[in-house]
């Protein structure tokens, strides 16, 4: 017979064990919220974003400070990541999505991958019914409904992915749009994804300075690091790519070595 002593221990100990499988049960489901309102694998997916190779999106004045409209772009830069020296990315790390328009983002390149076929199937469609390009707002509408409706369907996953969308809007006034794991949309003139190291004054000034290259290369670095240290591949990054699109300027693609920064049309 078991003793008072023993089956008060046995009382306490039975539902900790359970509180310790608490987030288990709900670890696994899109679907499912845990007793605490929280999507986990929409989290989670979040956070392999957060912890990929950084992406910098920023709109800047090319003209002489006045802030005329038509003379600002929508600037991408980030870093060319390949797992060997000396290799290129099978997919481009900013994508055209239209004249007016483009996109880049921080996260797995298979998912982004995954959303700019859907996003372009949907914008060539338009083009077929109505004779134009699809507007920059319903292209933002386009990315945020793939991302959100990847948290809903059954036998998928969420896209561990965050997407930087800029171009001109049916008034040429450039935007600058990010989309979460979750299909959330914030627009803003400057945006950081993936893991990075500085914040919002830093990247104001770098970008007014034209420094943005030099703040990756010391994201990166940190980066290595601690994927070295982790036991991880850090992977070999060699050069940076920045896009540009504006209503004077047009688009431009460049592939700039990381050391010299001397500039070679990519």
């Amino acid at each position: 017979m078991l003793s008072p002593t023993l089956l008060l221990l046995l009382a306490i100990s039975f539902p900790l064990s359970l509180c310790g499988r608490y987030d288990d049960r709900y670890a696994f489901s899109l679907s499912t919220f845990n007793p605490e309102g929280r999507l986990l694998q929409v989290e989670y997916a979040a956070k392999s974003a957060s912890n990929a190779a950084p992406t910098v999106g920023y709109i800047t004045d090319d003209g002489d400070g006045d802030n005329d409209e038509d003379d600002c772009t929508v600037c991408m830069e980030c870093p060319i990541e390949t797992p060997s020296p000396g290799l290129r990315p099978t997919f481009p790390r900013v994508f055209k999505l239209t004249s007016k328009s483009i996109a880049s983002s921080s996260g797995m390149s298979s998912d982004f991958s995954y959303v700019m076929d859907e996003v372009s199937k949907e914008a060539m469609t338009w083009r077929a019914e109505y004779c134009e390009e699809m507007p920059l707002n319903v292209l933002v509408f386009e990315v945020a409904k793939v991302m959100q409706g990847c948290t809903m369907r059954p036998g998928v996953r969420p896209l561990a992915l965050a997407v930087l969308v800029g171009g001109l809007d049916s008034e040429n006034r450039p935007r600058l749009f990010q989309i979460n794991s979750a299909g959330d949309v914030t627009e803003g003139r400057e945006f950081v994804v993936g893991e990075s190291n500085f914040g919002p004054d830093e990247l104001r000034e770098a970008v007014e300075r034209d420094k943005v290259l030099d703040l990756l290369k010391v994201a990166m670095a940190k980066r290595a690091d601690r994927l070295e240290n982790s036991g991880y591949d850090k992977g070999a990054f060699e050069h940076a790519v920045k896009a540009r699109i504006g209503a004077r300027s047009g688009f431009t693609h460049v592939v700039r070595p990381v050391d010299n920064q001397n500039e070679n049309n990519g």
